[in-house]
């Protein structure tokens, strides 16, 4: 008998372990959702509430204005000009309107669109789009015409939705490198690097605006509800006390000495001598902030490839550092004889001498310690001396025993009283404090050295402050490159009246100090000698010079610092200039590669603030009566000197560099055959010969051969 077959899985019980399964799947599914959704609303509903917000609303920055900088007399200086950033949005914010592919297909004719209406490389432009990133900055600082230009090409198409442009403004330096270690430059956002842009940054940036709109889900402001708008402060134009004309001359002057001298650099200062005020300030190499990573025009040879070797962060440090950084703020230097302007002062303001007594004499050396200390003359020596004409000789023996009747503790309070051992405060970034021994640090070498300017560093400004106080009644003023802030219109919102630091010196001393300047008839002023100026300079001015070895792998050597500073009119003082020249190719003294700068800087500035000569050109200043010597028992010496004068020094056997300072010693001038810039020789003859009688201020003749 046949048995029945027997079903599998088909009966009631299987139908119903399957729907109780799918129930209990459903269920828990359910359960699930449920458990999301209280999280959801309930758990993280702040969360989820500040997302939708967030999606639902526009949030758009108001860019302020940045302020402008302006000379003295208003000129424009640094200005900002209406521009655009130009973006390229990557992420659809509309899946459903833009497919995957037509979305490519966008992006695809944006860039296309993008790099004929700015000029872009495509190719280039198209790698950047392989980003996970929401958008791409694709260009800064577009003008006006060319952002007008992109407009029109993709307004009536689908590319508005993908190619944005957003307000920005771009700073603009009209008269390019001028005054350029001055006003510094900002970045690609605006921000100021260096210069008065940075040490200004916060008052020329103002404060930014902000606009608040909810949108629909495209992203379109809402018509039922108003926004909220918080508006922009626009920045304050900075007025600056640098006068553009004068900065424009000294400029002009200051370039053409570095291509004449071929230095390291070039650096002037003119400061106004009662106010303390900057009216020009130049250093060269320069560069134009417009585009202030280019490549430095200082730069050749194994410099230059080094150079281009470099990536943009290595770039721009080696241009923070060597290119737009101010020297005349941020550098140390030792600034040589001109000191010997603050040793006399000392001298004068404590008694120890007076500026006709002969105290002092000069073997050639000085002995301290057990170091012989040179004077320019060594072997020869300049005898007795007064203080005048210490100063005049640029003698270091004397400046050393002037130091040391002083004293050192009480020399030390005029080298702080002078500002010499902190910063001016001047009003830009990156002042650097001078190094000088302290009391307890300076043993008596240390001392002597310092009273003739070298052992010591400071930065140009420091010095320049320091010699405007002889010219202000012996008070020392707060230098300083910003006389206040403007408004839009120019009106002034804020003003900054001169700071006077301290008294310094007496203003006897002072006025002594601008006769001790003047007694010394230099070659760049007296018109004689193997200059380009030959006429007499028509105005009374007070000077000194300066020939700084330079420091090399520590030892000094014959590559030097040549440097003036001059104080004009002495009726009435006025203005305040200094003149540096670092390592000139010649070698040559200050009186020679800063002179004919400091001849040109003055006589610009006479013409420009319409001061009339005091005498005629070619003729003789009366010699100031306050610096002869009246003592009885020093005629004759006196007359010994001024007999021995007219008696040509044998100079044969000496370099030319020695032979030039013992005729200048003599009042006496040189001339070679030779270039400047030919390395000095050993003097094989001369002309008139050694002991030939000679006319005060007249010129010998030098030769290499016999």
């Amino acid at each position: 008998m046949k048995k029945p077959r027997q079903e599998t899985g088909g009966g009631p019980n299987s139908v119903q372990k399957r729907m109780t399964l799918a129930l209990a799947v459903i269920v828990a599914l359910f359960f699930g959702l449920s458990l999301r959704i209280g999280q959801i609303q309930i758990i993280a509903t702040d969360v989820y509430a500040a997302r939708a917000v967030t999606n639902q609303t526009k949030d758009e920055i108001i860019p302020a204005r940045r302020g402008e900088i302006l000379d003295r007399n208003g000129e424009e200086l640094a200005v900002s000009t209406v521009s655009y950033r130009v973006y390229l949005r990557l992420q659809r914010y509309d899946t459903e309107k833009y497919s995957d592919e037509v979305w490519e297909t966008m992006k695809a004719d944006a860039v296309r669109a993008l790099a004929t209406a700015l000029s872009l490389d495509a190719a280039a432009l198209t790698k950047r789009t392989e980003t996970d990133d929401f958008r791409i900055l694709v260009a800064t600082d577009v003008n006006r015409t060319a952002a007008q230009l992109l407009k029109e090409e993709i307004e009536d198409t689908e590319l508005v939705n993908i190619i944005e442009l957003e307000d920005d403004s771009t700073r603009q330096y009209p008269f390019g490198a001028l005054a350029a270690h001055v006003l510094g430059n900002v970045n690609m956002d605006g921000v100021g690097l260096n210069g008065i842009e940075l040490q200004y940054d916060d008052v020329l940036q103002g404060s930014k605006g902000r606009v608040i709109e909810r949108t629909d889900s495209q992203g379109n402001p809402l018509a039922s509800e108003d926004g909220t708008v918080y508006s922009q402060e626009d920045g304050l134009n900075v007025v600056l006390t640098i006068d553009s004309n004068v900065q424009f001359f000294v400029e002009q002057i200051v370039e053409e000495t570095y291509y004449r001298e071929e230095p390291e650099y070039v650096q002037a200062i003119v400061m106004e001598a009662k106010t303390g005020d900057i009216l020009a300030m130049s250093q060269y190499p320069d560069f134009d902030p417009n585009d202030a990573y280019a490549t430095p025009v200082a730069i050749t040879g194994e410099a230059l490839t080094a150079y281009t070797e470099m990536d943009s962060t290595e770039k721009a440090q080696y241009l923070m550092q060597n290119v737009w950084r101010n020297g005349m703020v941020s550098n140390l230097y030792e600034p040589g004889s001109v000191f010997k302007l603050l040793t006399a002062s000392a001298a004068l303001e404590t008694g120890v001498a007076d500026p006709s007594s002969q105290v002092f004499y000069c073997d050639g050396a000085e002995e301290v310690e057990d170091k012989s200390i040179e004077c320019h003359l060594y072997p020869n020596g300049h005898g007795v001396e007064s203080l005048t004409q210490g100063v005049a000789n640029s003698c270091n023996p004397a400046m050393i025993q002037a130091a040391q009747a002083v004293g050192y503790d009480r020399y030390y309070q005029y080298l702080e009283l002078f500002g010499m051992t902190e910063p001016t405060g001047i009003d830009l970034p990156g002042e650097a404090s001078p190094w000088v021994y302290s009391v307890d640090e300076a043993g008596p070498v240390e001392a002597a050295t310092m009273a003739f300017g070298m052992g010591i560093s400071v930065t140009p400004v420091e010095i320049i402050s320091a010699v405007g106080a002889l010219a202000n009644d012996g008070k020392l003023m707060q230098p300083r490159l910003v006389k206040g802030y403007a408004d839009e219109s120019g009106n002034m919102v804020e003003e900054f009246a001169p700071v006077v630091r301290r008294q310094v010196v007496s203003s006897q001393t002072a006025a002594e100090m601008l006769a001790i300047m003047e007694y010394q008839p230099y070659s760049f002023l007296a018109g004689t000698g193997d200059f380009e100026y030959m006429e007499k300079f028509p105005y009374r001015v007070g000077s000194k010079t300066a020939t700084a070895p330079l420091l090399v792998d520590g030892a000094y050597t014959l590559r030097n610092t040549g440097s003036v500073v001059s104080i004009l009119p002495l009726d009435d003082p006025q203005y305040v200039v200094l003149v540096i020249v670092r390592d000139p190719k010649s070698e040559n003294y200050g009186e020679v590669t800063a002179g004919p700068t400091m001849r040109a800087i003055l006589e610009q500035l006479m013409n420009y603030y319409n001061i009339p000569p005091q005498y005629e050109t070619g003729a003789e200043a009366a010699a100031p009566a306050a610096v002869e010597p009246a003592a009885d028992e020093y005629e004759t010496a006196k007359a010994q000197e001024e007999e021995a004068a007219l008696l040509v020094p044998d100079v044969t056997g000496m370099l030319l560099t020695d032979a030039a300072a013992l005729l200048g010693s003599y009042g006496l001038y040189y001339a070679t055959e030779t270039d400047d810039s030919a390395e000095p020789f050993t003097v094989a003859s001369q002309w008139p010969a050694g002991g030939a009688e000679i006319s005060p201020g007249g010129t010998v003749f030098l030769y290499a051969d016999p």
